[in-house]
């Protein structure tokens, strides 16, 4: 008897969907003849008999989501095939060989072979793939030949092995007027999260310009924005709520995300001891005058590195305005379970050809950066919420 795993489906795919079953046991199949469909984030594959015999024992029902390398089917098998001869499934390729364990597929041509077979859990897979570790050079430790998570990263290490500081390196070092200081406090803790975030989220960027040139209030002459930060707060509300997936936490773990009604924005503030975000708990249930209160609270907290505890904790999404000191856009790091973060850039004056007046106008504008997690936020989620933003911060300056 043989089992038939899972295979790679391509991408890295770790798992994928049954939609239905074409077989059931006791049937007999030959090679090539479709047995089942699955769907993945990427398409519906049907998937192609490696064996000819009949079916012993069908290891997953409709419906059920199955991990990459799991049993599909028990065989017994009228002959073992033991040629190189490949299938095509739609656009992936699935080799006819008979194997035991789950194949690393390495398609070359859209007939690909395995070359070798390869034991690997789709947690390891995934590790190889992340440090650009061809498995079939990993020797593997284990008596069954299965490969590890230690086995790939201990062939990481050999073969790239960790920069180290050279003597040479020392003595300029020793030779160059400076200082060194350990960081404490504020500085090492922000070392460690964005270090840890940079390592677990899918980062991207969206980057666009809000018009806010009806938010304009002059002074002597000189464009001033009162109220910017109070009405990028609202603004995000308002994206917030036109489209929530951004408003939410992500459970990596279990691949789940957790979407919030409630807004409880975290706002970066620079401060000589560094960076801190306390967090605005339901922004939506202040009025104007009660937030700004609460900005100004702030502020004087971050002076003094003086936030309470429960001040730092469950922010469902960020904002940071770089824009009051310089810079138009960023590529902010969100910090997990949050999924989303923006970025505000400074203000610039921009003319703009008005086509009712027939002249040029001096248009304000506003640089945003938004940065989310690709694992839990689509592309499109993105690009809406970012509209908006847009949308909204043109309308409150009418407000």
């Amino acid at each position: 008897m043989r089992v038939f795993n899972l295979p790679d489906l391509g991408e890295g795919l770790a798992e994928a969907k049954i939609r239905e079953w074409y077989v059931k046991a006791g049937d007999s199949v030959h090679v090539d003849q479709p047995l089942l469909a699955v769907e993945t984030a990427k398409a519906m594959v049907e998937i192609p008999s490696p064996n000819q015999g009949k079916i012993a024992n069908l290891h997953a029902k409709t419906g059920v989501m199955v991990q990459t390398g799991a049993p599909l089917i028990s065989f017994h098998l009228d002959e073992v095939v033991e040629h190189n001869q490949a299938t095509v499934v739609g656009q992936l390729s699935h080799s006819e060989t008979i194997l035991e364990n789950e194949p690393d597929i390495k398609p070359k041509t859209a007939m690909s072979t395995y070359s070798k077979r390869v034991q690997a859990t789709p947690k390891v897979r995934q590790l190889a793939q992340s440090l650009k570790i061809d498995l079939s050079q990993v020797t593997p430790s284990s008596p069954h030949q299965h490969i590890t998570l230690e086995d790939v990263r201990a062939h990481a290490k050999q073969n790239h092995p960790p920069l180290k500081a050279t003597a040479n390196r020392d003595i300029w070092l020793r030779s160059i007027p400076h200082t060194s200081e350990d960081l404490h406090g504020a500085r090492r803790t922000m070392a460690h999260v964005m270090q840890s975030a940079n390592q677990q989220v899918v980062l991207t960027s969206l980057f666009d310009d809000a018009d806010i040139t009806a938010l304009n209030t002059p002074l002597d002459g000189k464009p001033r924005f009162r109220g910017l930060t109070l009405k990028l707060i609202r603004a995000m509300q308002d994206a917030c709520q036109e489209m929530p997936a951004l408003n939410a936490h992500f459970d990596a773990e279990n691949l789940q995300r957790h979407l919030f009604k409630q807004i409880n924005l975290g706002i970066a503030i620079d401060s000589p001891q560094g960076l801190f975000v306390p967090v605005i708990q339901n922004v939506g249930s202040y009025s104007d005058q009660v937030l700004c209160t609460k900005l100004a609270q702030l502020k004087s907290l971050a002076e003094n590195a003086a936030f309470p505890a429960n001040l730092l904790k469950h922010a469902t999404i960020t904002l940071s305005n770089i824009g009051t000191i310089a810079g138009r856009y960023a590529t902010p790091i969100v910090v997990p379970p949050t999924v989303a973060i923006v970025a505000v850039g400074k203000v610039r004056d921009k003319l703009q050809w008005d086509s009712i007046t027939q002249k040029c106008c001096c248009h304000f504008k506003l640089p945003l950066s938004l940065s989310f997690d690709h694992r839990a936020v689509t592309g499109s989620e993105a690009a809406y919420f970012l509209k908006a933003m847009i949308t909204s911060l043109a309308a409150l300056g009418d407000t």
